[in-house]
């Protein structure tokens, strides 16, 4: 992830950068005409005008869970999902989430795990399961676990009950 970054040009345009695969987004309304290197499979958000052009790159909103808050994980409806090249080099997401998780690479720093999908293989069953289970600890969970749904830092019955909405048959 990188949050409020400005990258400079003091000089002689650096052309041999290549940007794959990132999620651009610029203050609101702001423009910029200095994009230098190659963009391919970019999505660009909130640039006016001015963003470079590419194979692959789009604009849309990311649907970020919340960017305000530099939470830049994505929403289950985000254009980003499963839209992205592959890079044989790039294994993990930040978050250390193999990549891909899916039918193909998300686009930013961050893959898109179904709810509920607690071992990240992209499917909610069994094994999900019994991780929930080993998660029932109560209050003053030492590393907040990730069956903890509601983040009350409890593992419960409400966390259970969301997670049976996440079930598949």
């Amino acid at each position: 992830d990188v949050c409020s970054s400005d990258l400079r040009d003091d000089g002689g345009a650096p052309s041999s950068l290549t940007f794959t695969n990132n999620i651009f987004m610029l203050s609101t309304g702001q423009a910029s005409n200095n994009w230098w290197g190659t963009y391919t499979t970019n999505l660009f958000y909130q640039v006016t005008s001015g963003y470079p052009t590419g194979n692959g790159n789009k604009t849309a909103n990311p649907a970020f869970v919340d960017a305000p808050g530099a939470d830049f994980h994505l929403t289950i409806d985000s254009p980003a999902i499963d839209t992205a090249t592959t890079i044989p080099a790039i294994v993990d997401d930040h978050d250390g989430i193999g990549r891909p998780h899916g039918i193909a690479c998300d686009l930013g720093a961050l893959e898109y795990l179904t709810p509920g999908d607690l071992d990240a293989n992209a499917l909610v069953d069994l094994d999900d399961f019994a991780i929930f289970v080993a998660c029932l600890t109560g209050p003053g969970i030492p590393n907040p676990c990730l069956a903890d749904f509601d983040a009350d830092t409890d593992v419960d019955l409400a966390d259970y009950t969301l997670f049976a909405a996440f079930v598949q048959d």
